[in-house]
């Protein structure tokens, strides 16, 4: 794999300008304006990605627990957890993920029935509305139709870093990508925040790191046994 000034562009060009950042306190808007800095940038993320080590301030995951209902107080399921990723952690996964979505395309690897990371699919949304219709034409014209769903519970949750270091090798996807998010999913973690304090820092051992451009398409890689496995 390959990062260049020109890809940096790209993807610093989808960058949300005022996004709240993660720990690294770095706001895209500064990766897109502050231009003489993209060929230091490169070096520095090649570098990363050629050792394959990321260092540990880019896994480091910001969660801020809002409350749901004060009355309710302290109890774990009352917190809306929302999260932020540092944005050169962010930056560097856009890269492997283009770069992995690519391997995966030109080797016709994705399954058509997962359209999560298709370029070019409709989201949810629009399926569920598109099944709607399906649905409704099938009752006015009184014909047979035969309709099934996939729900994965907490799927994001239930993925084990085992099973992910499983489907890379399986599916033969580079080795520097290969090294690089196995050794990211040992430093995975996240540093709790409420009201103003810190409870405490979390190690994510089991789960995939939500937040950036890779997590959906490790999922989809992740569940492509099934998916053969169902057709």
């Amino acid at each position: 794999m390959c990062i260049d000034k020109e890809r940096l562009k790209k993807i610093l060009g989808k960058l949300q300008p005022w996004k709240a950042p993660g720990h690294d306190g770095v706001q895209g808007f500064w990766y897109k304006r502050f231009t003489s800095l993209h060929e230091r940038l490169v070096i520095h993320l090649s570098d990363i990605l050629n050792s394959g080590s990321p260092l540990a301030w880019m896994t480091l995951r910001r969660t801020v627990l809002v409350p749901k209902d004060v009355t309710k107080g302290s109890t774990p399921s009352n917190f809306h957890p929302i999260t932020r990723l540092p944005t050169a952690w962010k930056i560097l996964t856009a890269m492997v993920s283009y770069s992995l979505y690519k391997f995966l395309d030109n080797n016709h690897i994705l399954p058509w029935e997962q359209k999560g990371c298709m370029r070019g699919s409709r989201g949810t949304k629009d399926h569920s509305l598109i099944d709607k219709n399906v649905m409704k034409a099938s009752i006015e014209r009184r014909t047979n139709l035969i309709l099934g769903r996939i729900d994965y519970r907490k799927a994001y949750d239930m993925v084990p870093h085992s099973w992910i270091k499983e489907t890379l090798s399986t599916l033969k996807a580079s080795s520097s990508i290969t090294k690089l998010i196995c050794n990211s999913m040992t430093k995975w973690t996240t540093n709790l925040e409420s009201n103003g304090k810190h409870p405490g820092t979390v190690s994510i051992n089991r789960r995939i790191f939500q937040g950036d451009s890779l997590s959906p398409l490790l999922f989809v890689m992740a569940v492509i046994p099934w998916t053969v496995l169902l057709q």
